[in-house]
């Protein structure tokens, strides 16, 4: 689908407009379609062009999970020792093989939180940690604004209301906003409510549909990780309980943050 999207774009020329069987397709924003067609355009049209962007960003991801462990702990070993945990993560490998959404937007995801975690200390690095958010809008549409939910908790969390208040953080929330907004803002003026009846609906759909046959409901999830996050579950386990019991004791304002990450992401998407 989206190969073959980005293919359209390059053959047609039209950029602006993401095109599926000759129609618009408003299903999601078009960031991700955007490489693909680059990715045409400068290798040629062949699966090796469709699958580069995936792959580039999957490196990209496993370079900022070093940098975000280095970040947090100060350890390289234990920043390598990440990296190798996701290297061995089946759905990992699998979509990063694959022209798809997930991987490039599991890249903005955690850009804009080690953009965040720099902006701890250097409050104008939040501008950048914005822009991610912004890209990752534009990849994967509303799901997108799921780091900057995280940045704004964790910040509430260990009481950096300088940063709550500072311009730094309220530039960052702009961008975000207002780079999704061009789009959609173009989009409502090509087609007015057409596109905006298609997509949002679309991304209703996507939170609303039935638990596949057989599923567990709201602990999907949390099974998944159970029957595939292996031989790294008990380490997990074991992390996430020291980096709570830290937190509640109030010993780690940085260990906060793998907290509100693991939880703002499975439980709204455990709910949905």
């Amino acid at each position: 689908l989206y190969a073959y999207e980005g293919k359209q774009m390059v053959l047609t020329g039209d950029w602006g407009t993401v095109r599926f069987n000759g129609a618009p397709n408003f299903e999601y924003p078009p960031l991700y379609i955007w490489l693909e067609a680059a990715s045409f355009k400068v290798l040629g049209i062949s699966d090796f062009a469709a699958k580069f962007p995936s792959a580039l960003a999957g490196l990209g991801t496993i370079l900022l999970v070093y940098w975000l462990v280095l970040r947090l702990k100060g350890d390289a070993w234990l920043a390598l020792l990440a990296m190798t945990a996701l290297l061995s993560s089946p759905f990992f490998v699998k979509y990063s093989t694959h022209a798809m959404t997930d991987v490039p937007f599991t890249f903005l995801f955690a850009l804009a939180l080690l953009f965040y975690l720099q902006g701890l200390t250097r409050p104008r690095t939040l501008w950048l940690a914005g822009l991610a958010v912004g890209c990752a809008v534009l990849t994967r549409s509303v799901i997108g604004f799921i780091p900057l939910g995280i940045v704004i908790v964790h910040l509430l969390l260990t009481k950096r209301f300088d940063l709550v208040r500072s311009r730094h953080l309220a530039a960052g929330c702009a961008l975000a906003l207002a780079l999704p907004a061009l789009w959609f803002a173009s989009m409502d003026h090509l087609y007015g409510m057409t596109f905006v009846r298609a997509h949002f609906g679309f991304v209703l759909h996507k939170a609303t549909s039935p638990a596949p046959s057989g599923g567990v409901g709201v602990f999907e999830y949390l099974w998944m990780l159970a029957k595939y996050d292996w031989p790294w579950l008990p380490f997990m386990l074991i992390g996430f309980a020291g980096e709570a019991r830290a937190t509640l004791r109030g010993k780690n304002a940085l260990g906060s943050l793998l907290i509100v990450w693991v939880v703002l992401v499975i439980l709204p998407f455990s709910f949905a």
